[in-house]
């Protein structure tokens, strides 16, 4: 073997479960696990949803004393994970489930691990730091997007040091993630939109990222093929059961993928846009995504074009060059332009604030070391120039 050959991992240790009946999966892992005590963390944006009453039902005949916690819609914090999880000390559970958009699981299973270790979880945000395993947990998507269902990383913001922080490591990772496809018909048409362009951006960066490897880029692949199938015919409004369970399962497996191969500069970019203007993670993903992969392929990034290779047939006879840029017209027009939403401006950012928002962009330097070309400030800058 070459010794140039480069070196191929893999860790995906969370069952997943793909079901029309999230309640009768949630019944048999309870049968499997036989919780003395659960506790449920639920999204209070979907709390009355019908099948997220299944679920409490379910759990309520089927487990001892079940807690359950609604929590906010909003994306978690250190301190949020020190209430919450105060709040199961004195009788922690045997099992924890998570029902819930992506902020809503990272809070579940931050909490999952911090139940049982001392201190306070601003002292875990790194890998591996927790000296004692959590108890065992149960993701259930409500969105199509974050893959926090099956990633050994919970990403939290400490309102102190004002930076965005992953709690990680193998004790994070969820034992279970059920994937019901009609959970998440609640999601209104941006979160529609967000959701799927981060799932999106996921299988890209995860696909054109330096650490790729062969096992890695069969899930960014496949993640790719089922999103880019699905997402521009729901957002047009050809939706089917067909086309959301493909779009839940490629955010599952682009979830996959990125635990592996990590994401790039979009990534990066993001998160001083939610940490200092309070813009939504999967909003600023597809506001940036079309723009950092206009700047990748500049710098000369072409693994964009076997990602084309899957929307059509039509680019066979182009350059890769060519190929890439389909691919950067295809995500550019994903995101629509006349939705309030969709505008940095929209949440208080003007030119001011580029200088400043384009180093802070950089501060994620595991991304920015793994996209595919060097990313600098003045990439950065330009990125955010075409925003506001």
């Amino acid at each position: 073997m070459s010794s140039k050959m480069k070196k191929s991992e893999f860790f995906a240790p969370t069952r997943i479960i793909s079901s029309t009946d999230c309640g009768q999966t949630l019944l048999r892992i309870l049968e499997h696990e036989h919780p003395d005590r659960l506790a449920i963390m639920v999204d209070d944006n979907v709390a009355s949803l019908p099948k997220v009453q299944q679920l409490l039902q379910v759990a309520n005949h089927n487990a001892g004393p079940v807690t359950i916690l609604e929590v906010a819609a909003i994306e978690p914090s250190t301190d949020l994970v020190d209430q919450h999880s105060a709040q199961l000390k004195d009788n922690p559970p045997d099992l924890l489930v998570g029902i819930g958009g992506g902020s809503t699981l990272d809070l579940a299973k931050a909490v999952s691990v911090l139940v049982f270790n001392p201190g306070r979880a601003a002292e875990y945000q790194g890998f591996d730091l927790m000296p004692n395993p959590g108890c065992p947990s149960v993701m259930i998507p409500t969105t199509a997007g974050t893959g926090s269902e099956v990633t050994p990383g919970a990403v939290v913001l400490n309102p102190k040091t004002k930076r965005k922080g992953a709690i990680a490591g193998p004790y994070i990772s969820p034992n279970y993630a059920v994937l019901d496809p009609e959970l998440t018909l609640s999601m209104p048409a941006h979160v529609v939109v967000a959701t799927g362009v981060d799932a999106l951006a996921h299988a890209v960066e995860s696909f054109t990222a330096r650490c790729a490897n062969e096992m890695t880029k069969m899930y960014s692949s496949e993640a790719f093929r089922m999103i880019s199938g699905s997402l521009p015919a729901i957002l047009d409004g050809t939706d089917s059961f067909d086309l959301r369970r493909n779009q839940l399962l490629g955010a599952t497996l682009a979830g996959v993928a990125i635990c592996n191969s990590d994401t790039g500069a979009c990534h990066s970019m993001a998160y001083p846009l939610g940490i200092y203007f309070g813009v939504p993670h999967g909003v600023a993903v597809a506001l940036l995504l079309p723009h950092v992969i206009a700047v990748n392929i500049r710098k000369g990034a072409r693994n964009y074009a076997k990602l084309t290779d899957m929307l059509s047939e039509d680019g066979v006879e182009l350059s890769y060059e060519e190929r890439c840029w389909q691919l950067q017209k295809f995500v550019t027009d994903l995101v629509p332009n006349d939705v309030p939403q969709f505008s940095l401006r929209e949440y208080g950012i003007s030119s001011a604030e580029i200088p400043e928002l384009a180093e802070r962009g950089l501060d994620l330097q595991t991304a920015l070391d793994n996209n595919p070309v060097e990313f600098t400030v003045k990439d950065a800058r330009y990125v955010l120039e075409q925003l506001v």
